[in-house]
């Protein structure tokens, strides 16, 4: 299992959006599977939970959509200035409602500098990436494509 996702980040570094995607499994799981990627990289494990949360709270809420994008870019790149890839743990927060982010899309963009390996805390269900049942207001729902994903079963 950790020999395909090496694999798959190799592969990811020769593309233009280097976005690979730990899908399935729960949140132990991934977060297992993340470490263990990690330290054969070189590199650490980013809990984005807990960092962006911590700057998202020194704004104002209404100027936290503003700046989320911002500061999302910020603890990415201070955290691994030194490193090609950059893995992402507890990445639930990216689909809270008052950041105003298109999680997918977020991940994408921090692609286009380093390969980024980030958990997917919903599922890949008949080639659409899903969070959240319909009707929640962290729905979202998003055509697989652009990204290279790891399913653990």
């Amino acid at each position: 299992m950790l020999e395909h996702l090496l694999q798959l980040i190799k592969d990811a570094g020769s593309l233009q959006g280097r976005l690979v995607l730990l899908i399935g499994g729960d949140a132990e799981q991934r977060s297992n599977v993340l470490a263990a990627a990690s330290a054969h990289v070189g590199t650490g494990v980013l809990p984005l939970g807990i960092d962006l949360a911590r700057r998202a709270s020194s704004v104002a809420r209404r100027q936290r959509p503003l700046q989320a994008a911002a500061q999302l870019r910020e603890v990415v790149d201070a955290t691994f200035q030194d490193s090609l890839v950059a893995f992402l743990d507890r990445t639930e927060i990216l689909f809270d409602r008052t950041l105003k982010i298109d999680a997918l899309d977020a991940l994408k963009r921090l692609a286009h500098v380093r390969t980024v390996v980030a958990s997917w805390p919903g599922e890949l269900r008949n080639g659409r990436l899903l969070y959240a049942p319909a009707g929640h207001p962290e729905h979202c729902d998003h055509a697989a494509a652009g990204f290279l994903v790891h399913h653990l079963s």
